[in-house]
């Protein structure tokens, strides 16, 4: 098969490819969760100085490879909050809202009450296992029910439904900017101010995750295929996102960071790997696999409560260098995956009902 630029993707295309990103972005966000660097190992503990190379590698896996699932997954979102609707109305708006209140806010408060019993029953059981988590056992009423806000003490990867939720809320406003054609001048000037530090982090409009999610919407409300519109483009994108990924690390190795790199490097991913994983697809080199897909959710939920126990136990058996440093920080999120697949379908098998409400029936 020979891909040229007036291929055209079909909507198959794209939903096979939204469907096969998931599972391995979602191991990207364990990546950023999985911690060498900074841990005790042996009685030593793992430092940049002492692992030079290694620091590199975690770098570039995290910052500028791991990271890209946050904003793809934002922009994701916006395009299928609006997939295919011919017109937006109260109604439309309503039902929208109602299918996320079954798969998002849920979801959102059932684990992180769970998280916090779990917390709770270490802080019982193995208080040393707890680090900077507080059992909510020695917190005020208030200090609670601030952990389903905050997340600081409740269960931290959280805060992605959070502002989704938020942003969802305010979608009839989401759609009302974007639909006149003024709209393309208001993502292009939401990805300068992306570019820089500022209003990134305010939970909901924050532009980490306001930012990719309406960029995703802009797509989908004008009917815009991003994959058949930027497939031409592709293998641009990719050199652009190496040259990206180079200049960042350069920078981030000499003491430098620069925020507007990073995040242009980022951005220029989001772009890339969809129209990566759809090449893929088209050559029949990547397939879909039921149980990936619907897995997923629940690795990004539960892998917090297991993530920290490999190191632990693989610290002490592999002889710690730059190499195994390298092969723990790329094999520990892939097993931890794996471990909660094995554990959803089985927990799926024994309790259907309870499971299909845990992961927002998907």
């Amino acid at each position: 098969m020979i891909f040229v630029k007036t291929i055209n993707i079909d909507d198959k295309c794209l939903s096979q490819t939204i469907s096969w990103l998931r599972f391995p972005m979602i191991v990207g966000i364990v990546l950023l969760h999985t911690f060498i660097l900074g841990r005790a190992a042996g009685g030593n503990t793992i430092t940049a100085e002492e692992y030079p190379a290694f620091a590199i590698f975690d770098h570039v896996a995290k910052a500028d490879l791991g990271e890209i699932a946050v904003p793809l997954f934002f922009f994701m979102s916006g395009f299928l909050f609006f997939y295919r609707v011919e017109e937006w109305n109260r109604q439309v708006y309503i039902k929208k809202l109602k299918s996320r209140f079954r798969t998002l806010v849920i979801p959102y408060f059932l684990w992180n009450t769970v998280f916090l019993l779990y917390v709770a029953l270490l802080g019982l059981v193995a208080p040393s296992l707890l680090t900077y988590k507080v059992s909510f056992l020695s917190m005020a009423p208030l200090e609670v029910l601030n952990t389903y806000w905050d997340l600081s003490q409740g269960l931290i990867p959280l805060w992605f439904i959070r502002d989704l939720i938020i942003i969802n809320l305010l979608s009839f406003a989401v759609y009302r900017i974007l639909k006149p054609r003024f709209g393309i001048f208001v993502v292009l000037l939401m990805a300068v101010v992306f570019l820089s530090a500022q209003w990134h982090y305010i939970p909901g409009v924050g532009l980490r995750s306001s930012f990719p999610y309406m960029l995703g919407a802009w797509f989908s409300i004008h009917k815009c295929n991003f994959i058949d519109k930027l497939w031409g483009y592709r293998y641009g994108l990719l050199a652009g996102y190496f040259i990206l990924v180079v200049t960042d690390t350069c920078l981030w190795s000499t003491g430098y960071y620069s925020f507007a790199v990073n995040r242009l490097c980022l951005l220029t991913g989001v772009l890339t790997i969809p129209l990566l994983a759809a090449e893929g697809i088209l050559k029949g080199k990547l397939q879909l696999r039921k149980w990936k897909e619907e897995s997923s959710f629940f690795i990004y939920v539960f892998h917090m409560f297991i993530v920290h126990l490999p190191f632990v136990i693989l610290s002490r058996i592999v002889p710690l260098n730059d190499f195994t440093a390298m092969i723990l920080q790329i094999g520990i999120p892939i097993l931890v995956a794996y471990i909660s697949v094995a554990i959803y379908l089985l927990l799926k098998r024994m309790m259907p009902g309870v499971m299909r409400v845990a992961v927002g029936g998907r």
